[in-house]
């Protein structure tokens, strides 16, 4: 038999509360029922997690590999072509460089502004 923390009566073994006074039975040596909670929640949230990338990833690669294709064939027509399509292919050449001008320019700055935040 234990006994309540509070009220002082006997609790059956096999039961955590009260029948008292409805108090939860505790024992110094025994974990928080909070942390308990809260691991039990994260181990199912991380269950979840599994369970959505064995559903994305295969669909986000299949996704690429068919914009891959789709844009190998693109370009294998642009230079199949090439007499038809030199203004595309200027066209597509100069957007290419322009954006990756452009990403430098901007993972240059956001470089700069993380080292400024970590100076004191």
């Amino acid at each position: 038999m234990k006994s309540c923390p509070y009220c002082q009566n006997p609790i059956p073994e096999k039961q955590n509360i009260c029948p008292a006074c409805g108090a939860a039975y505790w024992d110094a040596n025994q974990a928080d029922l909070n942390e308990e909670k809260e691991k039990s929640s994260l181990l199912d949230e991380e269950e979840e997690g599994w369970k959505w990338s064995i559903i994305l990833i295969p669909g986000f690669m299949a996704a690429l590999i068919v914009l891959l294709l789709i844009a190998a064939g693109f370009i294998i027509q642009l230079f199949t072509h090439f007499e038809n399509n030199q203004t595309k292919i200027m066209w597509i050449t100069g957007s290419v460089l322009a954006g990756i001008i452009c990403y430098r320019i901007f993972r240059r700055r956001s470089k700069s502004k993380i080292s400024n935040q970590r100076r004191p």
